[in-house]
């Protein structure tokens, strides 16, 4: 039984930090300049009472705000990413790309900062590479389940992109790959047929 691989939840980025960090300031300042502006709504004696409460929630909840928001600043500050980090990264995908390592080894290698950094750059996944593995499958030098898992593991992964025609044959095996189907080598040859003769 082919078994589902785990998919890594990476946190927040520097960059979605920083974003997030100067949304909740805003927010934080704008509830505390609008909490006085209640004070000038018209209200009976008894209600001054519940008038105090509201401002001091408001005044009290603005302050929290910011201050989450600053340490949602201070910690997008510390996270470094260097060009060397960058580019083993980059090696690191590559790698997976071509299947040269397992889905493990790729997420050891990849931090928040870096997958933020290459959600926004995703690795192309050409034609002729998924060619190549099926290729690789027909011939028996890679196994098909983990073929599958790789491409499991793509179509979900927002490191990758690739063409519509190899978006389309990707579905195809995902659903393989989740319906537990036999990938028949008649069905890698029409596969690998599809790639052959487009050039997206």
């Amino acid at each position: 039984m082919v078994q589902d691989k785990y998919l890594k939840i990476y946190d927040e980025g520097p960059k979605t930090l920083r974003k997030e960090g100067f949304r909740l300031i805003i927010t934080g300042v704008v509830l505390m300049l609008v909490a006085p502006s209640i004070s000038y709504l018209d209200f009976d004696d008894y209600e001054i009472i519940v008038l105090i409460l509201l401002i001091s929630i408001c005044e009290v909840s603005g302050v929290l705000i910011i201050s989450n928001g600053r340490r949602k600043l201070k910690k997008a500050s510390k996270i470094k990413l260097s060009d060397s980090e960058i580019s083993k990264v980059s090696y690191k995908l590559e790698q997976f790309k071509n299947m040269k390592i397992d889905i493990e080894d790729l997420d050891k290698s990849i931090e928040e900062a870096d997958a933020e950094y290459f959600f926004d750059r995703p690795v192309k996944i050409a034609n002729t590479d998924l060619k190549d593995i099926l290729l690789k499958v027909k011939y028996e030098a890679i196994d098909k389940n983990e073929m599958l898992e790789w491409v499991n593991y793509i179509w979900f992964s927002d490191f990758f992109i690739f063409s519509d025609s190899v978006g389309a044959i990707m579905n195809d095996l995902v659903n393989i790959y989740h319906s537990q189907e036999m990938l028949k080598k008649d069905k890698i040859n029409l596969f690998i047929n599809k790639l052959e003769y487009r050039t997206d």
